[in-house]
């Protein structure tokens, strides 16, 4: 699994889910709120199907730190295997 940082209030899950599986089969991914106001903690996670997309991805964020998801860019900049 990884933990994405530093991503926008306007980010969904769909964009997320969109970014990732341009690099392969995401099994599932979600955005992380705060338990009690319900507002967005910047903080999403993804599992891929297969962790052998994992390294690629890494090395992508770390050149480019930006994937364009439609009118709301989601700017990778902290990116973290969680094992």
């Amino acid at each position: 699994m990884l933990w994405v940082g530093d991503l926008g209030t306007r980010i969904t899950e769909a964009a997320l889910l969109s970014a990732f599986s341009q690099f392969g089969e995401v099994q599932q991914c979600g955005l992380l709120t705060d338990a009690f106001t319900g507002a967005p903690t910047h903080v999403g996670w993804v599992r891929f199907t297969d962790a052998s997309n994992v390294p690629r991805l890494l090395s992508f964020c770390n050149q480019e730190h930006l994937f364009c998801v439609g009118p709301c860019p989601l700017c990778v900049t902290s990116v973290r295997l969680h094992s």
